[in-house]
């Protein structure tokens, strides 16, 4: 038994230990018919397209090109036009996915995926955040191995024990990992089957007003971002770390990031697109962070031309 979960059941004594298959019990009715009392979120299949996002991946590689992060990157990066481009890449970001999730499903498909690169989407928001959203998104998604429990551990959130307890004695009494059939198409979103990309029409037309804001960056996400660069350069993967476009209210909003700018550009080759291209925040975006399809046109078009020097240079 895991030292530390052994001290916990001394702790607990003997009614403790009583009381756990009651909690158990009342967690699998509240997580069936009212989650939000069991502060549990359990949602197969739901926003995102994680879940066919991950049935993909172990049937896409090997490809030249993998791609993680947040959002950005799964909205952000298209596959296909790579493959116009002559490279094969699969795109495994995730909502909210910092770089301990990013870290999470690398450990998992990177050596299935076998790519020559990974680019890295890296927003500085992504470096603030304790990383609850995407743990639970990748928990509700894919199966539970000894790397989420870690992770489960690690966080020491109330929301992602319960999920994962319910998650996990879900598919023990259901016969394992759930099998559902999730529509391509969903709420404006249209996801690219085989290439782990959501692509999104529409344009932005309501402009909130821009409130500063200041980060405090995590140590801990720095740490799992220093980590993946190990693990990539113990396989001969090159990395490049990217920050993609937001519209021009919502970057002046955060104004300049030296020190963000700073950790990166001394981790690996690192490149800003924010105030690089024209764009338009009405006309490229379709909501103050996201790009639709005519922004990621753009946006790809510039991306694969700065690649294509980045590969002729010397591996850093």
């Amino acid at each position: 038994m895991n030292p530390e979960i052994a001290r916990f059941v001394r702790r607990l004594g003997a009614f403790g230990l009583m009381a756990i298959p009651v909690y158990l019990l009342l967690l699998m009715l509240w997580g069936r018919f009212a989650p939000a009392i069991a502060n549990l979120n359990y949602r197969i299949a739901s926003y995102g397209h994680m879940y066919s996002r991950l049935r993909d991946v172990r049937t896409a590689g090997p490809v030249d090109v993998l791609i993680a992060g947040s959002s950005h990157a799964y909205r952000g990066f298209d596959p296909r036009l790579f493959e116009a481009h002559g490279l094969k890449a699969f795109n495994l970001g995730s909502s909210a996915q910092t770089p301990r999730q990013t870290e999470l499903l690398l450990d998992r498909y990177l050596d299935e995926l076998q790519p020559q690169w990974l680019i890295l989407e890296v927003y500085p928001a992504s470096y603030t955040l304790d990383g609850v959203e995407s743990t639970l998104d990748v928990l509700a998604n894919d199966p539970i191995d000894a790397g989420m429990r870690r992770l489960v551990w690690e966080l020491s959130n109330a929301k992602v024990w319960n999920t994962h307890i319910y998650a996990t004695l879900s598919r023990t009494l259901g016969g394992g990992f759930p099998k559902v059939q999730e529509p391509a198409e969903r709420d404006g979103d249209r996801y690219i089957a085989g290439t782990g990309y959501v692509e999104r029409a529409g344009y932005y037309y309501r402009f909130d007003p821009v409130v500063s804001r200041r980060w405090t960056y995590r140590d801990q996400a720095y740490a799992a971002l220093d980590r993946i660069l190990e693990k990539a350069r113990a396989r001969d993967i090159r990395v490049w770390l990217v920050e993609a476009p937001i519209t021009r209210a919502m970057y002046d909003s955060y104004g300049p990031q030296p020190e963000f700018v700073r950790q990166m550009q001394q981790r690996a080759p690192f490149t800003d697109f924010n105030g690089t291209l024209s764009l338009n925040d009405s006309l490229h975006f379709y909501d103050s962070d996201h790009l639709n399809q005519d922004g990621v046109i753009a946006f790809n078009a510039a991306l694969l031309s700065a690649f294509d020097t980045l590969r002729a240079e010397p591996m850093r």
